[in-house]
């Protein structure tokens, strides 16, 4: 296995290079929490972490679609918001329901500093994203009482907060 602490470490270009089977890997680690992606991957990489998400939470993908529907989101936009919920997941290395509301302002953040450094990234468009995914979260812990972010505690993204990346043990989830 490769050391996976050292991922955020490389250039954001070596970051990018591997091919896409190992991206979806590191999909698949981000999401289960073997390993914290950094902003400058998320939003250059745009990876496609909601459909690990919905596999690893499905419980929470039905819940997060209805609700996205209710609130008159089409099916795309809520896979969309999902898929960005994904990103807070890798990002800090917790699962959501470890999510904290701090932890929402600080990945807001970096996610569209990200976007402002990185051309073609559409920061606006990010903006927007982030707004709706936090309307359906809201009305999610609102109308079914699922919390997802729970009280304030800050984290670090990229390897920092190493203590905030213990999973349960035997988790055998694969990709």
């Amino acid at each position: 296995m490769p050391d996976l602490e050292d991922f955020c470490r490389l250039p954001i270009e070596r970051q990018l290079s591997f091919n896409h089977e190992t991206h979806r890997f590191i999909s698949w680690l981000a999401v289960t929490g073997r390993l914290q992606l950094g902003a400058d991957y998320l939003v250059a990489r745009r990876p496609r972490l909601g459909i690990v998400l919905a596999r690893t939470e499905p419980e929470l993908h039905l819940r997060f679609m209805e609700t996205a529907r209710t609130l008159g989101f089409r099916d795309y936009l809520a896979m969309s918001q999902f898929n960005l919920l994904g990103h807070f997941v890798a990002l800090f290395g917790k699962q959501p329901h470890e999510l904290q509301q701090t932890d929402w302002g600080q990945g807001r953040d970096l996610l569209l500093e990200a976007a402002r450094r990185i051309p073609n990234r559409g920061v606006k468009a990010l903006s927007t994203s982030l707004f709706n995914l936090e309307a359906t979260l809201f009305h999610l812990v609102s109308l079914q009482g699922a919390p997802v972010f729970g009280p304030g505690v800050n984290a670090s993204p990229c390897g920092a907060g190493q203590g905030q990346r213990n999973r349960r043990q035997g988790d055998s989830s694969s990709p």
